[in-house]
């Protein structure tokens, strides 16, 4: 989640909620343009954009896509943690039983994503999120 978070902050606002609302929240493309109030055709450029941008960008250093690349989860957590861009979630039910990385590569990065386990939002993250897609407009 740290790789996605920092990549997702270098998206344009309308890019970042396109691919929240479809890839990590599972939205299909039609009510996702619906909640952004815009054409389908448009919503679904910005999810194109979206996935390319963070393919192209993590696909050459995440290791969950390559054994061989150089960037890994415990590296990043730790420099996270450290700059206080991230901290441990307020209850256990965001931790999985086992580790992420247990099984092979992906190959590619959408997969590693689309099985993240589900976060469970406080009311106050909810609202923060509704604020974001009405700033996305």
């Amino acid at each position: 989640r740290t790789c996605l978070t920092a990549v997702l902050s270098c998206l344009p606002p309308g890019v970042r909620m396109a691919f929240i609302l479809t890839d990590l929240m599972g939205f299909e493309p039609a009510p996702g343009a619906r909640l952004l109030d815009i054409k389908e055709s448009a919503y679904r450029v910005r999810l194109t954009r979206a996935r390319k941008r963070i393919e192209d960008y993590l696909t050459p250093r995440c290791q969950h896509v390559d054994d061989g690349n150089p960037c890994n989860c415990e590296g990043r957590l730790a420099i996270s943690l450290d700059k206080r861009f991230l901290r441990p979630p307020s209850h256990t039910k965001d931790i999985p039983d086992e580790p992420f990385d247990s099984g092979s590569p992906h190959g590619t990065v959408m997969p590693v994503y689309r099985t993240l386990p589900l976060v469970q939002l406080s009311n106050s993250r909810s609202q923060e999120l509704l604020a974001l897609f009405d700033a996305a407009r």
